[in-house]
């Protein structure tokens, strides 16, 4: 199961439409243009995960259960905090925001959109890939308070989150997130 879909299956409608009102955009665009999105955010989030120090902060973050409240309560998605945590979720996941440009500019140009709302849309993006991510970990029993440093740094919670990310185990998470997105948008 990869990212969309698990967001389509944790509050799926309520949480389409939560985004799509809080950048101003129609339900179906606000999917289309997450499901365009959710490559690059799966791509940074695997760079990340292969630094042991920087795995250590992700399953810390996950560990507190702030990102996986907007699956459970999507109108967590509308509190300046979440979109606060989504633009510092953003930056450790492409590490500029020269890089969060770039990819807004190209997602919007794929999608006929403006880049305005794509940037807007981002750091929802992020939170909800954080969410899905730490209700994964939390289903595997690899996220709680008792995890050892040791234990995260193992390839352990690293192969989880690839595994997850990385569906088709051909070692690129973007395959799998835009054939879904053609299931969706067929």
């Amino acid at each position: 199961m990869n990212v969309l879909e698990l967001i389509m299956q944790n509050g799926g409608p309520a949480v389409i439409g939560q985004v799509a009102r809080r950048v101003g955009v129609p339900e179906d665009q606000a999917a289309d243009l997450l499901a365009r999105l959710m490559p690059a955010l799966g791509q940074g989030v695997k760079r990340q995960i292969g630094d042991p120090n920087q795995l250590q902060s992700l399953v810390g973050e996950l560990s507190q259960g702030r990102a996986q409240q907007v699956l459970d309560n999507p109108e967590v998605l509308e509190r300046d905090e979440t979109l606060q945590e989504g633009n510092a979720i953003l930056g450790k996941v492409f590490g500029s925001k020269d890089v969060s440009r770039n990819v807004a500019t190209r997602v919007a140009e794929q999608a006929g959109t403006s880049p305005d709302i794509v940037k807007q849309l981002l750091p929802l993006a992020a939170t909800l890939l954080m969410g899905v991510l730490g209700k994964e970990g939390e289903k595997k029993g690899m996220l709680g308070q008792g995890l050892s440093p040791g234990a995260v740094e193992g390839s352990t919670m690293a192969s989880v989150f690839l595994d997850f990310l990385d569906m088709d185990n051909d070692g690129d998470v973007m395959d799998d997130v835009l054939n879904l997105a053609q299931k969706f948008f067929r």
